[in-house]
């Protein structure tokens, strides 16, 4: 049900991002690693809200299931008049759920609750991991566009001629 992001944001030498780059290279390598990580994001708020929403449906069920069970127990002593000695009358009304099978039946709905709770809190927290490295991969792909030239720096590189200079002579 989860998803990992199968690299390090903190090491970009790691993506193949080295520090001999140009900056024009350096920040379409940070655009590439934003895209996957805001991808990994989505993927992973999408899961997190699936298993949330599962987890109130077990919830319910659990509630019903336990409800259920504590209206057998209560009345299974109600059979209805006994009736005068010596004299004997037929139940009123049988049961509806015999009691051990509704507690049995809780017991389980319980268990699936706690297994969906389980899996709620997973994804929460893989979800707040890969929030914490698009925040990182956010910073790295700021910090390489901050650090292209700007108008009136000298390229060293002809890929960052700006539209409409011409190249120095």
């Amino acid at each position: 049900m989860t998803t990992t992001v199968p690299f390090s944001v903190s090491d970009p030498s790691a993506n193949g991002a080295g520090q001999d780059t140009d900056p024009v290279t350096q920040l379409v390598e940070a655009a590439e690693r934003y895209k996957f990580v805001s991808q990994a994001m989505a993927v992973a708020a999408n899961t997190a809200s699936e298993a949330e929403q599962l987890l109130r449906e077990a919830d319910c069920a659990a509630h019903d299931a336990c409800n259920k069970a504590w209206e057998a127990h209560l009345t299974v002593g109600e059979t209805g008049p006994s009736g005068e000695m010596g004299l004997t009358a037929p139940p009123s009304q049988p049961p509806d759920t015999e009691p051990n099978g509704a507690a049995q039946e809780a017991e389980w709905a319980k268990l699936r609750c706690g297994m969906a709770e389980a899996a709620s809190k997973r994804t929460s927290l893989f979800a707040e991991q890969v929030q914490a490295q698009l925040a990182v991969v956010q910073a790295e792909l700021l910090s390489s566009a901050c650090s292209l030239p700007t108008v009136g720096d000298e390229p060293a590189n002809p890929h960052l001629q700006l539209a409409g200079t011409t190249e120095p002579e």
